[in-house]
């Protein structure tokens, strides 16, 4: 089973994942306000501190090229 690492990912579409995130935020609890740097800075920081340096995924969620 092939790993990633999801910290990296995210860093890497960090521009798509902050939107999403805050997009997410937003529908979750209209009216919210808050700084969607901040909010994706927290988010990533959570991710390092839970998810395991290295995360299993299934074959089909990883593309060679």
């Amino acid at each position: 089973m092939p790993r990633v690492k999801l910290v990296d990912i995210i860093d890497e579409l960090s521009i798509e994942t902050r939107t999403a995130l805050s997009a997410a935020v937003k529908e979750v609890i209209p009216g919210a306000i808050f700084d969607e740097r901040v909010l994706f800075r927290v988010f990533r920081k959570e991710l390092d501190k839970k998810c395991h340096r290295w995360e299993k995924v299934r074959t089909s969620c990883v593309d060679p090229d």
